[in-house]
């Protein structure tokens, strides 16, 4: 399952956010968008999900998706895991992945069992109150709520944010599971090193435009675009 986005643009009130963004993530990678804070990627993500109106065409394997509500896109294949996480603070582990569960699925590839098989800590944990994990621990729970809806393509907001380097890695090996596991990713990610690990291709963002598409070795190569959009 693919989805495209063509010429599209998104406001909040009478600002005018994203202008005319084009870009696409093919079935079975991992596409990562990067860029300085405000330049519209949360936007982009939000807007793909149905939170923000947009101007333009989103389409999920040739089918548009752009106005329909959130839960008819999320129901279509699409996960989503935002910056704030926005778990179940008062129910355990276990009830938060539950209700991530998406009925009459087909071809489940993602489990509570799977789940907790790559997260020892989450196994352990698994009727605690979410409220009570770590911020790392609860990252991890909210990515894997989304996968417990067997999404094709699962977008995920900042997931490294705020992360000891030791979880750092652990998301970026999950990233690449996900991938493996026939599961699309699309990606917002601060950390560049980051990204440039896990992505098959790589769009910089800025002004609410994409300004670069590529390969990862191409970014490295393009010290311009590293000097003018990314360097703070």
């Amino acid at each position: 399952m693919n989805l495209t986005v063509s010429g599209l643009h998104a406001y909040y009130g009478k600002s005018h956010i994203l202008h005319g963004i084009d870009m696409a993530v093919q079935t079975g990678e991992i596409v990562a968008l990067v860029g300085r804070n405000g330049v519209g990627r949360s936007t982009l993500m939000k807007t793909i999900m149905g939170y923000v109106t947009g101007e333009g065409s989103i389409k999920l394997s040739g089918q548009e998706i752009l106005g329909l509500p959130t839960h008819t896109i999320a129901r279509m294949g699409i996960g989503y895991v935002p910056e704030t996480r926005d778990i179940f603070p008062s129910l355990t582990v276990r009830e938060n992945l539950i209700l991530g569960q998406k009925r009459g699925a087909i071809g489940v590839k993602w489990t509570i069992d799977s789940i907790l098989e790559r997260f020892a800590n989450l196994k352990t944990r698994i009727d605690t109150e979410a409220g009570r994990l770590s911020g790392g621990e609860q990252q991890m729970l909210s990515i894997s709520r989304a996968l417990m809806g067997n999404p094709s393509i699962i977008i995920i907001d900042e997931p490294t944010e705020g992360l000891a380097p030791k979880l750092v890695d652990q998301v970026a090996t999950l990233l690449l599971d996900i991938r493996d596991s026939g599961t699309s990713v699309m990606l917002v990610e601060q950390k560049l090193d980051i990204a440039l690990e896990v992505a098959s291709r790589v769009y910089v963002m800025g002004h609410g435009r994409v300004v670069f598409e590529g390969g990862p070795s191409d970014l490295q190569g393009a010290d311009d675009v590293i000097q003018e959009w990314l360097r703070v």
